[in-house]
């Protein structure tokens, strides 16, 4: 069985990918996604897991999510529509968050 491709190289593939398909918009984003990567491996002086990478990656989540506060209140619909499609994927390489009914039923079955 084939070894999982790590988070990291999963963005690295997809920015190749988006750049042979001319695709500016997601090559902007994973190049972004990428660089802040790179920066957080520079500072830890060692390879990234996939949980300190997802952590960088929610952080840019927040970052984005700021920006289309700031942009809506500056009446900017255009870069609004920008952040949030940069929002969306980055968000494909997060795992998903449960749910309330998920965490209840975990609860649950736990007491």
């Amino acid at each position: 069985m084939p070894e999982p491709v790590s988070l990291v190289d999963r963005i690295q593939q997809d920015l190749t990918a988006a750049m042979k398909a001319k695709d500016a918009d997601r090559t902007s984003a994973l190049r972004m996604a990428k660089a802040a990567l790179v920066n957080r491996e520079i500072e830890k002086k060692a390879p990234l897991d996939d949980a300190e990478a997802a952590r960088v990656l929610q952080g840019l989540v927040r970052q984005r999510e700021d920006s289309v506060f700031q942009f809506r209140k500056a009446n900017r619909p255009e870069l609004v529509q920008k952040e949030e499609k940069e929002i969306t994927l980055l968000k494909s390489y997060l795992p998903a968050e449960a749910s309330d009914a998920d965490i209840q039923a975990a609860v649950e079955k736990a007491v």
